[in-house]
């Protein structure tokens, strides 16, 4: 009866924690306290100058006059406080809102001198941090998660569980950042805390390890592989393919090398997919007796580990276009931008105009599966290529269409009719396929004699050994117009789940300072104050 009590305890207290984190509590409460910082920076009372000066100067110290973007150079109990701080100003996104004025310059100036693996570190923190809040007791009582699952345990279970939380908030990021944060150090307790936070910061960073993409010896990347333990998101990236129906098989894969035998190969594994397996099964009603065909959860996915590199050219990418993020009018092209800014400011010697139609006139939907397939054709094409761009191009292509087809809820803001359009052109594929379940590279070139994205890649061909710098660039642009029109409750919600590289790229625009909210702006503003837009 004592462990029964105690459960029922406990679901009570994890019923009022997720009520108190409720999106509509959390909104609620952001607003207002943003409205009081928006007054504090007003009336001269810095509530964040001097924390975030100081943030500036330890990654100055850190960095160095140099600093290059594959490596990590802020400490882990370092990069935890910094996340921490951040965690305090973009939690705002959360509920739809937006950041003030100071706390947008001061995050755009850290993330401009931050190399590009720190700043992936410092999101994957703030991110945990924002799980922690929605949907752990962290904040009530600092316990973990499995203190839940004492409910109805023995005796001896619910003090294991216990013994595991009291592990995890020893070696938790709230710990680190309480420490690192409020503690000064000036007596003996402080100064010993210091010392054994800093003394686990090996243990708690980042690991890399390589990777290959199968049936391509050349495509070898460095890939998160952090102890289970100390992980923080799932580390990986879903992928699907339309062009692989027939094969009924998953997506080509990519394998960690320390996984296997010292004479390790690339061996044939789950191949490329068509993540339409299940659209025959899925009918949804249509007007009269007309019906069609919708795809959902599609069975073939493969899970990719997280490329680091893939993950230094994004943020470059967002680097470069933040540059200009200087005034609401720059932001906002770079917010609605879906490959088509790429395509205007395509480097020097690169003529790419052509390409405009099949970004600027078609359904965003649409033009992801155009790009998909033709992607796919390329890529089959030019099967013996060394070229990093290449890769990237196809990564984000196979990731794009696990999300349409996948986390429609995710999308639904920018996923259109995607399942439909794919389960019509499915129909339009299976003539072509022949049978043959291995055939890919003949799937392709059957495909560019017959449709529109065939006409796209011929396009794409002109551009010769360029074309994959560009087809990147456009990947890249249409990635991050998804993740910057996906809610922050829907970006929220995947935490539970283990996380998205969608979530990344959303919350590194933010940070920025390249996401735009419609009934916000590029940052918040108090009434009586649009008069002094000029300066932005």
């Amino acid at each position: 009866m004592l462990v029964f009590l105690t459960g029922i305890t406990k679901n009570v207290e994890r019923l009022q924690a997720l009520n108190l984190s409720s999106f509509s509590r959390l909104r609620k409460s952001m607003l207002l306290s943003l409205q009081s910082k928006k007054i504090a920076f007003l009336t001269n009372e810095s509530l964040h100058d001097d924390e975030g000066d100081q943030l500036i100067k330890e990654l100055n110290v850190q960095q160095g006059a140099r600093y290059f973007d594959e490596e990590v150079k802020l400490p882990e109990s370092t990069m935890v406080k910094h996340a921490h701080y951040f965690f305090q100003i973009f939690r705002v996104f959360i509920g739809n809102l937006i950041f003030i004025y100071e706390d947008r310059e001061m995050s755009h100036k850290y993330f401009r001198n931050v190399s590009a693996i720190d700043a992936l570190r410092v999101i994957s923190v703030e991110l945990n941090f924002i799980y922690e809040v929605l949907y752990t007791k962290a904040l009530k009582h600092g316990l973990s998660k499995l203190d839940v699952e004492i409910t109805y345990s023995l005796s001896f279970g619910g003090i294991a569980l216990e013994v595991i939380a009291l592990f995890m908030l020893v070696f938790s990021d709230w710990t680190v950042a309480g420490i690192k944060r409020y503690n000064t150090g000036s007596s003996k307790l402080d100064s010993f805390l210091h010392k054994l936070v800093s003394a686990t910061d090996d243990l708690r960073k980042p690991r890399f390890v390589m990777g290959g993409v199968e049936r391509n010896i050349n495509a070898a990347y460095m890939v998160l592989d952090t102890p289970f333990i100390f992980r923080r998101w799932s580390e990986s990236i879903s992928a699907c393919n339309l062009c692989f129906e027939t094969s009924k098989e998953s997506s080509r894969k990519m394998y960690k090398y320390h996984r296997c035998s010292s004479n390790f190969r690339l061996y044939e594994a789950e191949k490329i997919i068509s993540c339409l397996h299940q659209a025959s099964k899925q009918i949804v009603g249509g007007c009269g007796l007309r019906k069609k065909l919708m795809i959902a959860n599609t069975k073939y996915v493969s899970n990719n580990p997280f490329i680091k590199k893939l993950w230094i050219y994004i943020f470059k990418e967002v680097k470069r276009k933040s540059d200009n993020a200087n005034n609401l009018r720059e932001v906002r092209k770079i917010f609605e931008a879906r490959g088509d800014l790429f395509l205007y400011s395509c480097p020097v010697g690169i003529e790419c105009h052509h390409l405009l139609p099949y970004v600027a006139q078609a359904n965003y939907d649409t033009c992801i599966i155009m790009w998909h397939l033709a992607t796919e054709m390329l890529y089959n094409k030019d099967s013996i290529a060394e070229n990093d761009e290449r890769e990237f191009s196809k990564f984000i292509s196979d990731y794009m269409m696990y999300l349409f087809l996948n986390q429609p809820k995710v999308v639904s803001n920018v996923g259109g009719i995607a399942q439909m359009t794919s389960a019509e052109l499915l129909n339009q594929l299976r003539p072509h396929a022949n049978g043959a379940t291995r055939d890919v590279e003949g799937l392709c070139r059957r495909l560019s004699r017959n449709f529109e994205a065939g006409n796209l890649a011929q396009e794409m061909e002109r551009l010769g050994d360029m074309k994959w710098k560009v087809i990147s660039g456009v990947w890249v642009e249409m990635l991050s117009y998804a993740a910057s029109h996906v809610k922050g409750e829907a970006h929220a919600q995947v935490l539970s789940k283990g996380g998205e590289l969608l979530t990344f790229v959303w919350l590194l625009m933010a940070h920025f300072g390249c996401l735009y909210i419609p009934e916000w702006g590029m940052h918040y503003e108090r009434l009586g104050e649009w008069t002094n837009w000029s300066r932005f």
